[in-house]
């Protein structure tokens, strides 16, 4: 940051020239001399919001302090506004400036999405929308020229590295001239079109009174309102916030199979619920035929190109958002929350005294105290320095500090990055058609297919010490393995000479029903594990068929998990080859 800009190192040298009696400047007198204050502001032009501004103002008038708790009658004469800093001034009157009816949108979503070019089509289709209503109403100004009727100003706000990022696009329409450049903190409608927003960001702020939100989610009614966090739960209540659910990706995959589309033009059912639940047609008389017909257009000029068929599938994307849009009854405060996106973490529910002395086994070696010879690492080292301010969720709101002004993280911190925020789908392992040639390992851009081969009789010990509840069904259990480990075995064996695909799961809940001899909820816990652990040995014949030919019971399993760095970016399904691996939803 500079010590002071242009403007106010000219407005100080003229000042000392007048001081000084320099000829052709009016001469100051000491006590004639005013108290500059100096100062910068924002990163960016819609950093500096009008609150900003006023602050500025009370500072001035002493009716403020910064950030730091000095004020400019303690001789601080040096501010900053629109970051977050200790010299940072901020009023707490945040005004909307906004004109009487106006619309404001803004978006949510990721990079890559496609949410931008459809805040951009929204914004052509409104000045289309202008042009329907002159050639209707024939308004025109003072000067005779054609009125503009809508006002429109419309920005995106996104990093150069955004694809898989947060993004933001804002939008407002009005009817008369809008000047305001900033991001908005007074909305009426938010188009939500990540479903995980509510996991890293609030789509909820500086929405107005009586707002709509349109969310991502192909759930309804209490189901949907049990996605939404407490915290968002609250500010829905006290605002009289209005939600509606939209299924955007399933509308998209009705339309077209590339999946790359079916992200891209999930947006395009968003501009149609806009429409949908904001009153702009309403408030301009717009039929709903004259709406179509000027999306129409605008679709003809954006796609016509690439053919009709293009031109149509948006349209149908459109206008089924438009007509599929659902609002839900807000519920209670109380209901479950399921807001996390994710599926029920498979916890241990014995845990061995060697895991819990350590407080479990977290991300790993970062559980592990440093030896005690070992120097001390710089803070670039440290995952520790990253956390504390890249992961601190202020998102584009991170304070001012050296490591952020220039670029610098942590080093080797993307290990510990998950990556479901940003995906819509995951590789999905089928254990029966793997062949252990470990290409998708060896593609993988994230080293996010952590692999190993175990002996069963491993996994089934495993399973029953750390997740059959009763202590006496878990003794008589682990009694038995050997034999449920063997029967299995045998088995698996006659499975590899059939080539029968039968997966191992279900050899293993066989043999367990035969053996007998334990309660149904135990077994069903133990179930509940093996079930989920990917088996494969009908072709990893490295790891089971070969070893089990020259040594019967030495063969093992081979398995692939997906971790959270896992994107989503098909490249494992690519390597594949002739082996199907179908991708399927992240939120499942």
């Amino acid at each position: 940051m500079a010590g002071d800009n242009p403007m106010g190192r000219d407005i100080r040298v003229a000042l000392n020239k007048a001081l000084q009696g320099v000829e052709g400047i009016p001469k100051l007198t000491p006590d004639q001399m005013p108290r500059l204050l100096g100062g910068v502001y924002g990163l960016g032009s819609r950093d500096f919001r009008p609150e900003h501004t006023i602050g500025a103002y009370e500072y001035a008038i002493g009716r403020s302090a910064r950030k730091d708790g000095k004020r400019a009658s303690d001789g601080a004469s040096f501010i900053v506004l629109g970051i977050d800093h200790p010299y940072e001034v901020k009023s707490d009157d945040t005004p909307s400036l906004l004109p009487d009816k106006a619309i404001a949108v803004r978006f949510h979503s990721v990079g890559g999405w496609g949410a931008i070019t459809t805040g951009k089509n929204l914004g052509a289709i409104i000045g289309d929308l202008n042009d329907l209503l002159y050639d209707r109403d024939k308004v025109v100004d003072e000067f005779g020229n054609p009125k503009e009727i809508i006002h429109v100003s419309a920005n995106p706000k996104y990093g150069s590295e955004k694809k898989g990022a947060p993004t933001s696009y804002f939008m407002i329409a009005a009817p008369e001239r809008i000047r305001v450049n900033c991001d908005l903190r007074h909305v009426n409608v938010v188009l939500c079109c990540d479903p995980k927003a509510f996991t890293h960001t609030n789509p909820l702020d500086g929405m107005s009174q009586g707002g709509s939100l349109v969310w991502e989610s192909d759930e309804e009614g209490e189901a949907a309102w049990e996605r939404l966090p407490l915290w968002a739960r609250k500010q829905i209540i006290d605002k009289k916030i209005r939600v509606f659910t939209l299924p955007g990706f399933k509308i998209a995959r009705e339309a077209t199979d590339r999946g790359d589309l079916q992200l891209r033009m999930q947006g395009n059912a968003f501009l149609g619920a806009f429409f949908s639940v904001s009153p702009m047609l309403q408030d301009f008389g717009i039929t709903p035929e004259q709406f179509r017909d000027a999306v129409h257009k605008q679709y003809v000029k954006k796609f016509g190109k690439l053919g009709d068929a293009v031109v149509a599938s948006n349209m149908e994307v459109m206008t089924k958002g438009f007509e599929l849009v659902r609002e839900i009854n807000i519920g209670e405060m109380e209901a479950a929350d399921r807001s996390t996106l994710r599926g029920k973490a498979l916890l241990p529910i014995v845990m061995p005294e060697s895991i819990a002395a350590s407080e479990g086994c977290g991300t790993g070696c970062r559980t592990i105290p440093p030896p005690p010879d070992q120097p001390a690492r710089s803070p670039l080292t440290r995952v520790k320095e990253f956390d504390a301010m890249f992961r601190a969720k202020l998102g584009y709101n991170q304070p001012a500090n050296a490591y952020a002004a220039l670029g610098i993280m942590a080093a080797g911190s993307g290990d510990t990055a998950s990556k479901y925020v940003a995906r819509r789908e995951t590789p999905l392992y089928i254990p029966e058609n793997c062949t252990q040639c470990m290409e998708c390992i060896a593609v993988c851009p994230d080293t996010a297919l952590p692999n190993c081969s175990q002996d069963l009789d491993t996994i089934l010990h495993t399973a029953v010490s750390n997740y059959v509840s009763d202590s006496s069904e878990r003794q008589k259990m682990l009694k038995l393995l050997p034999e449920i480990t063997q029967q299995t075995r045998e088995r698996m064996r006659d499975a590899v000479a059939k080539n029968d695909k039968t997966p191992a799961q279900t050899f293993i809940r066989e043999v367990t029903h035969a053996v007998n001899g334990f309660s149904p909820e135990a077994k069903e816990e133990f179930f509940s594990v093996i079930d989920k652990v990917p088996m494969a040995f009908h072709k990893a014949n490295a790891i089971f068929a070969t070893p089990e030919k020259k040594n019967p019971g030495s063969g093992g399993i081979f398995s692939i998990f997906v971790s959270d760095l896992c994107k989503g970016c098909a490249a494992c399904v690519t390597a594949c080859g002739e082996i199907p691996r179908p991708r399927r939803s992240a939120t499942c």
